[in-house]
């Protein structure tokens, strides 16, 4: 994850990612099927129900673990304010269309040839790497020079 304020990069890691969204990421899918997912052009259902964010889907699927034992739920009793259990009932259907957009398929018979499992060569890792943080450190001073000469 590039960081521009520091000039370096950074890896994301699970403790970011809880940072981030105050959330287990094994909610994660749960919640892009709610609020959306706009990398992948999935609208959540904020326009459908308004009030319904991050912080009601959060706090919903931190007690319920997950979108579909969250739907069952609602099928059933009360989860939340009424607005929140107005939309998840309405709304299952646009819910669950979104879990299936946004999960990775795992029903796909993959093959893979005995020649692509072969142990690969690592020898020169520290030179390719260090190749490309060289390359950063070049993309990062044209681009500088670049800013400053267009601001001129």
């Amino acid at each position: 994850m590039p960081l521009d304020e520091l000039e370096r990069w950074s890896f994301y890691t699970l403790k970011h990612y809880i940072a981030q969204y105050n959330c287990d990421p094994c909610c994660d899918l749960s919640l892009r099927c709610i609020v959306g997912d706009h990398a992948d052009g999935v609208p959540g259902i904020q326009h459908l129900a308004p009030g319904f964010g991050q912080k009601t889907a959060l706090k919903l699927l931190k007690k319920h673990g997950s979108l579909e034992n969250l739907l069952n739920t609602a099928a059933v009793r009360t989860v939340g304010r009424q607005y929140a259990q107005d939309a998840l009932t309405k709304h299952v259907d646009y819910l669950r269309r979104n879990h299936e957009i946004l999960s990775l398929r795992r029903d796909v018979d993959v093959k893979l040839r005995e020649e692509w499992l072969v142990t690969r060569d690592t020898c020169n890792d520290s030179a390719t790497l260090s190749n490309f943080y060289k390359f950063l450190e070049e993309t990062w001073y044209f681009s500088r020079q670049r800013a400053s000469v267009s601001n001129s």
